[in-house]
């Protein structure tokens, strides 16, 4: 009987054991974590920046879509125009959670923006060099 590989059908090779300490590292988890936080707190930024309910809701689908377009491009692992070097992908990274902490404070949000961005930063800072 075989197991579901969901790495094969993506046409990957299977993780390495280091692989697999990497992406289950503490500071790896929270990276993961923050991420998350990140698009779901660019949506509700974006829902209480808009004015009319249509804007409102323009905004909360566009706000998380740049997010993600953006992290997707330059800091996602497996991107082919991912920024290599440690630093100054740290830097952009913590550019993003800045930035959407700066919207988040002006939509009436400041301490949701903070925690988000530090909890961000530190985690990239503490994660493996992989990330």
């Amino acid at each position: 009987m075989s197991r579901h590989r969901p790495w094969h059908a993506a046409g990957m090779d299977e993780p390495t054991g280091a692989e697999w300490r990497t992406a289950t590292h503490p500071a790896a988890v929270a990276a993961f974590v923050a991420e998350l936080a990140l698009v779901v707190l660019a949506a509700v930024t974006g829902w209480r920046l808009g004015e009319p309910p249509w804007t409102a809701l323009v905004l909360a689908v566009v706000l998380p879509l740049a997010v993600v377009l953006v992290w997707g491009r330059w800091f996602a692992p497996r991107s082919a125009h991912r920024v290599e070097r440690r630093w100054p992908r740290f830097m952009g990274q913590v550019a993003v959670f800045v930035v959407v902490a700066v919207l988040a404070a002006s939509a009436g949000l400041l301490w949701w923006g903070v925690a988000v961005a530090l909890v961000g930063a530190v985690a990239f800072a503490a994660a493996p060099r992989a990330l």
